[in-house]
């Protein structure tokens, strides 16, 4: 190996600019997500920990269908918190 090849290291990680923007954003969408209800904020993050409709259900004693609703409300207003149209927004404009 050649120690001209050994001076060019590639770092394929994120640059210090990507990482500060991706901490931002992160730290935008976690304070939005505190003005949820307690209950939207709970099911997202069971959601996120990957557990189902029906185990957060058994979680939070609720029905997968009552699970499924909550996460559909949150998503809504995260989306309008975001200013981000959802798509049937979006298909009638």
């Amino acid at each position: 190996m050649s120690l001209d090849l050994a001076t060019e290291a590639f770092d394929l990680g994120p640059s210090p600019e990507e990482l500060a923007v991706a901490a931002d954003h992160q730290g935008r969408v976690l304070a939005l997500v505190s003005q949820l209800s307690v209950d939207q904020q709970r099911a997202l993050e069971l959601r996120l920990a990957g557990l189902t409709d029906t185990e957060i259900g058994a979680i939070v004693g609720r029905t997968p269908g009552a699970v499924r609703a909550v996460q559909a409300r949150a998503v809504a207003r995260l989306r309008g918190l975001l200013g981000v149209r959802g798509e049937a927004e979006a298909s009638d404009a």
